[in-house]
């Protein structure tokens, strides 16, 4: 490549097919970051925002997983439940996260499901917080967890316990606490939100 000339195909594919950023561009083309820019510029090539860049950096090999449609019923059926359990139970407001917590062992299985079916993710990569109350084992109620699961206790974020107050109905309360499932990747949550967003669009439960 010379050295005080960029061709614009070269600046596309160093960009956008290698990932480089501007300064491994003008590192490995023995420039200044200035001129670099100066041709993007000149091309009118669109950089990436400050969020793009963050996430290129915490994902160098690209996205940990890749969404994919239901492909038959008994899959609308799962991927309507995954939606419809998010709507009910879901966080709203975190947008780099998909989270859902829940005391049933069932919601949290079929969640968890839908997110290894449609997004392909694996799951080693899933989070999970576990809150109780003060007389509540820890030990024995994340060892229900694990095993209903089929998770590590090494994915577990620590728990959180509340103290008990003994009173009213606190007698029917649950013993194995609530738990909540994490997975934290912000465009995998946007394009959760995309498909939630054309659901309601059309007023129907799946957009496919």
């Amino acid at each position: 490549m010379k050295k005080d000339m960029f061709q614009k195909e070269e600046l596309k594919n160093l960009y956008f097919i290698e990932n480089r950023s501007i300064r491994d561009i003008a590192n490995i083309s023995s420039c200044s970051e200035g001129k670099v820019n100066y041709w993007f510029k000149k091309y009118n090539i669109k950089k990436r925002n400050i969020s793009d860049a963050i996430y290129l950096k915490h994902h160098p090999d690209g996205d940990p997983f890749s969404l994919r449609m239901p492909r038959n019923k008994k899959e609308e059926r799962l991927f309507g439940l995954g939606i419809g359990i998010f709507l009910g139970e879901g966080n709203k407001v975190d947008k780099s996260t998909i989270r859902v917590g829940n005391t049933d062992v069932t919601i949290l299985r079929i969640f968890v499901t839908f997110l290894l079916v449609f997004f392909n993710i694996h799951k080693d990569n899933l989070r999970f917080h576990l809150q109780i109350f003060s007389d509540v084992d820890t030990i024995e109620a994340q060892k229900y967890w694990i095993k209903e699961l089929g998770i590590t206790k090494n994915q577990f974020y620590k728990t959180s316990i509340t103290k008990s107050i003994k009173k009213g109905t606190y007698k029917h309360k649950n013993k194995r606490g609530v738990l909540t499932v994490y997975y934290s990747n912000v465009k995998a949550r946007k394009l959760l939100d995309d498909i939630i967003s054309q659901c309601s669009s059309v007023g129907r439960a799946t957009p496919w």
